[in-house]
């Protein structure tokens, strides 16, 4: 379907304002490409300019044609669905029940793998001296 896109000067305004400085990029670039449409660039020299397909500057400006202003500021995005998807309750159970060791609070306490206790690492101690501070503090 074809549409005849005018623009009035307050939408150019928003237009010239928010390609630039709305908070989502992807606002952004529908932006940006209905600004140049209302400087009279052609789709083909859109899609060129912004290095996005055709298709996508159609449906920006069909986005637009149809709801305004408001369709292009509408940021969604559509997020791929991984194999793990059909598995996040069964994982979030699992990491409740078991939650990872962190800050030195492993299950050995201060022993390394292999049951041996581990020493202190001797950097720390020569950049005490250097420094004349206490590493991590």
């Amino acid at each position: 379907m074809r549409h005849t896109f005018t623009f009035t000067e307050d939408e150019r305004r928003a237009l010239q304002h928010e390609r630039f400085h709305h908070p989502h990029p992807l606002v952004q670039r529908k932006m940006e490409v209905a600004w140049l449409k209302a400087q009279g660039v052609s789709q083909v020299e859109i899609a060129r300019l912004t290095g996005l397909g055709r298709r996508t500057v159609v449906r920006y400006l069909h986005d637009y044609a149809v709801g305004g202003l408001a369709a292009l500021r509408q940021a969604t995005v559509r997020q791929p669905r991984g194999e793990l998807q059909q598995h996040v309750g069964e994982l979030e159970d699992y990491f409740l029940e078991h939650p990872a060791a962190i800050g030195g609070s492993s299950p050995t306490g201060n022993r390394a793998f292999d049951g041996r206790q581990a020493r202190p690492d001797p950097s720390a101690s020569v950049f005490k001296k250097v420094s004349g501070c206490v590493a991590g503090k």
